[in-house]
């Protein structure tokens, strides 16, 4: 289970449930993304954003994946998460992906 105390976009963000659980109670809502490597520039909470070919490993599904394949979740208040393309079934976070070079 993740932690309820996140850092995403240089923001910090506390929950009120567990992310798994928010996305069994429709808290969360998929937001589709245009331009996927722009909007990981903009938003990606760490120094020098991945390019959308590089890949990644999620701690949390164990699954091996091209950054681009990642999804967006946003919350009740809009707040948007970048998340591990398994989510909803996962719910790691950028913060949960560990680089493969």
């Amino acid at each position: 289970m993740c932690s309820n105390y996140l850092l995403v976009g240089g923001k910090h963000f506390t929950t009120q449930q567990p992310l798994t659980d928010r996305h069994k109670t429709n808290i969360m809502e998929e937001v589709l993304i245009k331009n996927k490597q722009k909007y990981l520039y903009d938003n990606y909470p760490f120094e020098d954003s991945p390019k959308l070919t590089d890949k990644k490993c999620c701690i949390h599904c164990n699954t091996i994946f091209k950054v681009g394949d990642y999804k967006v979740f946003k919350d009740k208040r809009c707040d948007e998460f970048i998340y591990c393309p398994n989510a909803p079934t996962c719910n790691g976070t950028v913060i949960d992906w560990f680089s493969l070079d």
